[in-house]
Order: structure tokens, then sequence, then C-alpha cells
């Protein structure tokens, strides 16, 4: 920090918010709260921010057009990896809690037209909707979505645990289908089976309804392994409610499906007056092979076997 003073009484600008940046990195949680500290880093941070923008400047005008030859989906890693450079955004990592499959890439968001049965699903969600307004005049289907047994520790869910602030109406829960509410939705369940879902014994594929009362903030969390996405299906969707993957803030629009890595560190909410409900399913990496779907399978299912019908394997 001293030396990014001394360079910057030198205007050497640029080597000083090098320096700053680089103190900020190293600084320790307390000595960052510190109130007598606080006119210095204030200092620090409009530096780095100044100098990042500068850099953006003058990377874009040494791009030679290039960036604006491509599409958006051609260039939205480009545009990603700018954005990390000059401070508009963090480097997304993944974090599984239970299961880390190696070499398949971090990615927040999926686009959707990757996937060839997802216009098929979108097509349903007139029927999907229908069902579920059947659904929701039987309000006792519902449960809690979180439900820790006792003696577990709550952990990323305590504050909504045993609530029904957050409740789901499962259609199929740890590979079993829940014939009761799944026989009430038959054109939910016939349009969910056209997608690759994963299925290993007595864990997938589960689907079910996700209902968040008004006021309602899923806080920050993440999935069990990489070795899968998650899907929702956007069904009531009122204003104010959202999700956010990594860095990035998702809006959803009904019948309009998001796939995204639920090991990337992610939150949701609702903060209208009124109830927001997406249907939300599993679904295979796109990257493993159909040899790798079977060994991952057969891994969860031992795990699940030697921690005697899963203890602390959480939703894997």
């Amino acid at each position: 920090m001293e030396r990014a003073r001394l360079l910057e009484g030198l205007g050497r600008t640029r080597d000083a918010a090098a320096s700053w940046a680089r103190g900020l990195s190293y600084v320790p949680e307390a000595v960052a709260q510190s109130p007598q500290l606080q006119p210095m880093f204030l200092q620090a941070r409009k530096a780095v921010m100044h100098n990042q923008a500068m850099l953006r400047e003058f990377i874009e005008d040494r791009l030679h057009g290039a960036a604006g030859r491509g599409n958006h989906q051609e260039l939205e890693r480009f545009q990603h990896c700018l954005d990390i450079v000059t401070g508009r955004r963090e480097f997304v990592t993944a974090r599984p809690l239970v299961l880390p499959y190696p070499r398949l890439p971090a990615i927040p968001y999926f686009d959707t037209s990757q996937f060839e049965w997802a216009p098929a699903v979108e097509a349903a969600f007139p029927d999907i909707l229908r069902e579920l307004g059947v659904l929701l005049e039987q309000p006792q289907r519902f449960v809690p979505y979180v439900q820790t047994q006792p003696g577990e520790p709550t952990g990323q869910f305590d504050a909504l645990d045993r609530s029904m602030d957050w409740g789901a109406l499962f259609l199929w829960k740890n590979g079993k289908r829940l014939d009761a509410n799944a026989d009430l939705c038959p054109r939910t369940e016939a349009a969910v089976g056209l997608a690759p879902q994963n299925t290993i014994a007595n864990r997938a594929p589960v689907v079910f309804f996700s209902a968040l009362k008004p006021g309602t903030h899923i806080q920050p969390h993440n999935g069990a392994t990489n070795t899968r996405l998650t899907v929702h299906l956007p069904l009531i969707v009122p204003r104010d409610c959202g999700l956010r993957v990594g860095g990035e803030t998702h809006v959803w629009k009904p019948g309009k499906l998001v796939v995204f890595d639920d090991t990337i560190t992610h939150e949701a909410w609702n903060r209208s007056d009124e109830l927001r409900v997406v249907l939300i399913f599993d679904i295979w990496h796109p990257m493993l092979t159909p040899l790798e779907r079977e060994l991952v399978a057969h891994t969860v299912e031992s795990m699940v076997a030697f921690y005697d019908d899963g203890a602390d394997l959480g939703e894997l």
C-alpha cells in the first residue's frame, strides 16, 4: 500500500494501481473492516477501478474491430473474459460439495439452443401450467423443500429448514415416482421425459414444482455434483423475482427454460407479494459420455451404500 502511494506521487498511476490491487488482495478480513483504514482502502479501490476502465478502453482500441464481427453467442466468452480482466465480474468456479468431476467447464448458464429436446419441453408449457393450477388448489400436497433430519446440521438452508416459504410438490423424488402426485400431471411427466434425466438408483431422477412464497430468499449455496445440470421451466413468475448464478442474474420468463450448473454458487429470491413457481428437474451434463454416466451412477450408488443410505451426502 505504501509503495502504491509512492508510485502515485511519482505520477506512475498504472504501476500504483497494480500495487493497490495486490495490496487489496492480501488484506485480511479483520483489517479490511478497520474504520481507521477505510480512507486508504477507498483510495485504493478508486484507483483500481479507474485503471481497469482505462485498461478496457486500451484493449478495445487494439482489437482491430474483431469483437464486432461475430454474433452474441460467439463473442460471449470473450466478453466475459474482458469483464473479468477489467473488474466487472468475478472469475466463476464450480465447487461441487460431494462429487467433483474434473475437466468439465464451469458454465453458469447454458445456451438452451444446444439441447434438441428443449423446444418440445417449452411447447408443453400451457399444459404444464394447467396441471399446476389443479395442484395449487390442493396445497396440502406441497411440503417444505428443506427437511433436515434430526441431529444433522442444517447447513446451507438453515433459515428455510422445514419452512413452507420454500415449498415443493414432488412428482419424482430420489429416483422413485410419487404416484399420487405424478398421476395428476401426465403432460408434465411426458415433457420432462423428453430430456436426458440422470438416473441413479434411489437417488435420481428428481422432478418437482418449486413454490417460493413472497419475500423469500434462498441464500447462496452450491450443489452436490457437476455431473448434472439443473433445469428450470418457469411457470408463475411475478415481478422482482430472480436467479443469480456466479455473478450473473437471470430473470425467469414463463415458458422459457433455464439450464445452469448448480455447483456454481447461486441464489434465488421472490421480492414480490405473489407466489413464484418453477418446475425443476436435472439432466446429465452434456459433456459426459454414456460410459461416464454409467460410471457416475455406480459411484453415487456405492457412496450411498458405503455411508449407510447417504448420510451427509445431501442431494447427491
